[in-house]
């Protein structure tokens, strides 16, 4: 079964006693615990100012584990004006799905998204229950041949390195984009560049402001200007696709920037894993260079070691130079021996005075 849940500012909230920003709707017999998650992922920061057409929208697409149980959610979160307050205003719509439901859906994350009519952008009345079993219309959304990264970026072969990514070297994508206008359709090319039983396993967020414990995030599209386009550029911790800030071209040897371009190449047989037989294998990633030099040099390290003699303890003459100070013990048993031994001599001189005198 699927929920829903919609986060808002509001004068009044679903349960008793909500108000400011809280959950205004949601499918009766949610779980608490996803329920409490959902509105954990409604974080949203206003690039501009409220009601600003600049303001980009998330799209995002996140793996949740609930009490063992996944969940699929799409969430569209962007702004939303000003509330009731005159504060500035977001709203977060989420869904859910099982994984029954999931295996049901012939089409990839972005074409559900992409619905106008689903979901939400504006709540101006009671919060109520929504209807059980609501679903989204696929809709398509991006341009053949990658054309919106064409026309974003000025190379197609950048939609490349998302699907390169994580069909042969599992990183975090980041992109950083000059508007925010746009982006879900270049996840939607990036995807199509992606085999369709893998479209559910991309985790992205087209407005990737923060981090969200439990989940993870493999494409995440930051705004230029903003402090995490600044802290990536400054520390990438994965592939960055920065065209605008100087970065070099897609390799152009790649099979999916060669896709991406328009190029007749046969991605299916790019993303095969590495066969065992060393004259078949293709050429390695520099990430699998790295590893394999590490492997080797911990087996060098391990053979050494095994083949090292043992080492005997030399002893130095200083040691026996070294006066060592007597235990307590030591110090009487060597009493008693002075006091034996002089008690003997004493007795044998005593002995042999007595003889010379007889």
């Amino acid at each position: 079964m699927s929920f829903e849940v919609v986060y808002t500012s509001s004068p009044r909230g679903l349960r008793d006693g909500d108000r400011g920003f809280c959950t205004v709707a949601a499918t009766p017999g949610i779980p608490r615990k996803l329920q409490e998650t959902l509105e954990s992922l409604s974080g949203y920061r206003h690039a501009f100012a409220a009601s600003s057409s600049d303001n980009p929208v998330n799209y995002a697409y996140a793996i949740l584990q609930i009490q063992r149980e996944p969940h699929y959610v799409l969430s569209r979160i962007a702004d939303a004006g000003n509330d009731y307050s005159g504060r500035g205003n977001k709203m977060a719509h989420h869904l859910a799905l099982s994984a029954e439901e999931l295996r049901r859906i012939e089409v990839a994350p972005h074409a559900l998204l992409a619905d106008p009519r689903f979901w939400f952008k504006q709540w101006n009345r009671e919060p109520q229950a929504l209807p059980a079993g609501r679903m989204p219309q696929p809709h398509k959304c991006g341009a053949a041949a990658c054309g919106t990264w064409q026309a974003v970026f000025g190379d197609a072969g950048w939609a490349g390195m998302l699907a390169g990514a994580v069909q042969q070297d599992p990183q975090p994508v980041f992109v950083i984009l000059p508007s925010g206008r746009g982006s879900l359709a270049l996840v939607a090319e990036a995807l199509s560049l992606v085999s369709r039983r893998d479209h559910w396993k991309i985790c992205f967020s087209t407005y990737y402001t923060r981090a969200v414990a439990g989940t993870k995030c493999h494409w995440r599209f930051l705004l230029d200007g903003t402090a995490e386009a600044d802290a990536a550029r400054a520390k990438p911790a994965g592939i960055l696709v920065d065209p605008a800030g100087g970065r070099q071209r897609p390799p152009d040897d790649d099979p999916y920037v060669q896709a991406a371009r328009g190029e007749d190449v046969d991605l299916n047989r790019a993303a095969e894993p590495v066969v065992p037989d060393r004259m078949s294998r293709g050429p390695m990633t520099k990430s699998q260079m790295r590893r394999r030099q590490a492997g080797a040099r911990a087996r060098r390290a391990r053979l050494a070691a095994s083949r090292r003699p043992v080492a005997r303890r030399e002893v130095r003459e200083s040691e026996f130079d070294t006066p060592v100070a007597p235990t307590r013990r030591a110090r009487g048993t060597w009493f008693w021996v002075g006091v034996g031994g002089g008690t003997l001599v004493v007795a044998v001189g005593v002995y042999l005075l007595a003889q010379l005198l007889m």
